[in-house]
Formats: structure tokens, C-alpha cells, sequence
């Protein structure tokens, strides 16, 4: 394979994994506003203790909120899609481990046959 094909192929590689990066680090982003919207509900139930005895009682309820649910849910499939992505990420950098390799063997090979 000429070396401008390798080339062509790395570039390309590269292109996906910064694309799955910026992927991940959306999702990443997804996920924290997720978990700052929870801990807003969350608060919303814990109350005052120092002032209101409530508090206590309705903190224990907290997680069968309708909308903690929902943002339960979500992350969980946030957080599906991620390892999803990390996986392809992974396979893809180890095809791109083996594609520098294959270049520069026949590279060494090319310019052994030329010598």
C-alpha cells in the first residue's frame, strides 16, 4: 500500500476519534447539568433543618419525584450512549495503533527493497 493511502486512512481515523471525543465531552456536559438539576430537586425536599422540621421527613421522598426519575433516566442513558462511544473509540484507536505499524513495516521493507 503506497504511503500517501496510509496517510489518507490515519487522517481519517483521527478525524472519527476527535469526533467520538467531542461526543464524549458533550455528553459529559449533558450529564452534569443533569446532576446539578437533581441536586436543585433535591434540596427543594432536605428543607432547613435548623428551621424546618419537614425537612427530614420529606428528604426520604425525594428519589420517587417524578422528575428526579425522569433525570434518573436520562443520565442512565447518557451514560449507556458514553460507554457505547468509548467502545468504538477504543476499537477504532487500536486500528489506528495497527495501521501506523503496518505503515511504518512497509516502509522499512520498501526502503530494505530499495537498497
Amino acid at each position: 500500500m503506497s504511503i500517501s493511502c496510509y496517510q489518507l486512512n490515519i487522517f481519517a481515523m483521527q478525524s472519527r476519534i476527535n469526533k467520538y471525543n467531542k461526543q464524549l465531552m458533550d455528553i459529559s456536559d449533558r450529564r452534569a447539568l443533569i446532576a446539578n438539576s437533581q441536586n436543585q430537586i433535591i434540596k427543594k425536599y432536605q428543607g432547613d433543618y435548623e428551621k424546618d422540621t419537614t425537612g427530614t421527613a420529606n428528604s426520604a421522598t425525594w428519589d420517587q419525584d417524578p422528575q428526579v426519575i425522569l433525570l434518573a433516566n436520562q443520565d442512565n442513558c447518557l451514560d449507556m450512549e458514553s460507554k457505547s462511544i468509548e467502545t468504538q473509540l477504543n476499537a477504532l484507536k487500536n486500528n489506528l495503533e495497527q495501521m501506523e505499524k503496518s505503515q511504518q513495516d512497509d516502509i522499512k521493507n520498501g526502503v530494505a527493497k530499495l537498497a
